[in-house]
C-alpha cells in the first residue's frame, strides 16, 4: 500500500495543559486530505518537535478515529515533562494506514 497524503492542521492549535497525574490530553482539529478516503485510515500519528532547534521530542499514536474533524492523543507523563511553558512546538499529524 502507498503512503497516504497527510491531513491538514489549520493555523494555531487550541491550548492544552499538563495534568500532574495523567500527562496531557491533546486534541488536534484537522481536515481530511481530499486524496485520502476515511476507510484507508487506521489511526493517527503525532510528531512533536521543538521549533527553535528542530529536535524531535516524541511521537505518539492513536487508533481512535471516531471523528474526521479532530483527533485526541494521550501523552504520557514522561513525554509531557518535555513541554516547557512559553515555548513553541511544531506538530506534524500523519495517517496510519
Amino acid at each position: 500500500m502507498g503512503k497516504l497524503y497527510p491531513p491538514h492542521i489549520e493555523g494555531t492549535l487550541p491550548s492544552f495543559y499538563k495534568n500532574s497525574e495523567k500527562g496531557v490530553v491533546l486534541t488536534i482539529p484537522f481536515s481530511m486530505n481530499r486524496a485520502v478516503n476515511a476507510s484507508e485510515v487506521y489511526g493517527y500519528s503525532l510528531r512533536v518537535k521543538d521549533v527553535i532547534n528542530g529536535e524531535e521530542l516524541f511521537t505518539v499514536n492513536t487508533y481512535d478515529h471516531s471523528s474526521m474533524t479532530e483527533v485526541t492523543f494521550k501523552i504520557e507523563f514522561l513525554d509531557a515533562l518535555k513541554f516547557v511553558v512559553g515555548s513553541y512546538y511544531k506538530f506534524q499529524l500523519a495517517y496510519i494506514d
